[in-house]
């Protein structure tokens, strides 16, 4: 009976791991998928929205460029392989499709360890301003202003930047992870939060960049 019990638990175990590997993504990022409230960045221009996970299927719209959406979890787990299924919060919560390969997943992030070229930024949304100022190894400090004193009063505080493809995340070192979430275009080296240009930003000479193998340099895996 113990021998029997083994390898249905080995069978068992196997066909998981078969599962995660037929839709083509890591444990890691099914895990995600399937978490409650999992969320993606579009990572290209006019992401296509489709009707259905087929590349012939009807386009609904089409998504802007840095956007966060709202992964449909009860949909994940037939999700055919490429393919996640998204409600959209506006337009009357519309279900649809993205193709895996148009969006970034918090897994896909890696750690900037050099030559970011961006000086500083400045966010503006309203009543509420936030400067953030870099290093070249990717560490920032965030200072913060806006309608409440105590947001005034509040000292810088540290964070990092992390980057997968062309979507840029600055991390509080706190654990407030996301903190700022922006796109950016390596041709101007330049931030895009929301997809628009930064209100302000300047960036370090071009001197201090010669010597990079790459721009920025992400810690590899």
């Amino acid at each position: 009976m113990l021998y029997k019990s083994l390898i249905i638990v080995v069978i068992a175990c196997f066909s998981n791991f078969a599962l995660a590997s037929a839709d083509g993504m890591s444990p890691n990022e099914s895990a995600y998928l399937n978490s409650r409230l999992a969320t993606v960045r579009v990572a290209v221009d006019h992401a296509p929205f489709y009707a259905a996970p087929k590349p012939n299927a009807n386009r609904v719209s089409s998504l802007a460029w840095v956007n966060s959406l709202l992964v449909d979890a009860s949909r994940m787990q037939h999700a055919p392989a490429g393919w996640i299924p998204i409600k959209l919060l506006y337009k009357n919560a519309t279900k649809g499709w993205v193709r895996r390969s148009d969006v970034v997943l918090p897994v896909d992030y890696k750690k900037v360890t050099g030559c970011w070229p961006i000086k500083s930024v400045t966010f503006v949304a309203g009543d509420y301003a936030a400067e953030v100022t870099f290093q070249l190894d990717g560490s920032a400090l965030i200072k913060e202003w806006g309608d409440e004193e105590s947001i005034n009063k509040a000292p810088p505080h540290k964070a990092h930047v992390y980057m997968a493809r062309n979507i840029v995340s600055i991390d509080d070192i706190k654990g407030k992870a996301g903190f700022f979430t922006s796109g950016y275009r390596p041709d101007q080296r330049q931030l895009y939060p929301e997809g628009a240009p930064a209100d302000k930003q300047e960036q370090f000479p071009e001197s201090m960049l010669t010597n990079c193998p790459s721009i920025p340099v992400l810690k590899q895996k």
